[in-house]
């Protein structure tokens, strides 16, 4: 839910940030895509997508796409 100072608890009722994700069964599955989808999005720093053709997911930074491992 959402709290009064406009938080979102997704598996908590008090997120303590702007997104909280709580739980202890499954992780967030960041948007997928292959490396063509990926570059031909109108992407911005702070980003982050996980590249099905390179196995790797990836950060949008200072203007460009940068392997996170």
């Amino acid at each position: 839910g959402v709290d009064v100072n406009g938080k979102v608890g997704i598996g908590t009722n008090s997120p303590a940030s702007p997104l909280e994700v709580s739980s202890t069964t499954g992780g967030v599955i960041l948007p997928r895509m292959n490396t063509t989808q990926r570059t031909a999005i109108s992407a911005s720093d702070g980003e982050m997508v996980y590249d099905t053709d390179l196995n790797k997911f990836y950060g949008y930074a200072n203007g460009a796409w940068v392997a996170l491992h």
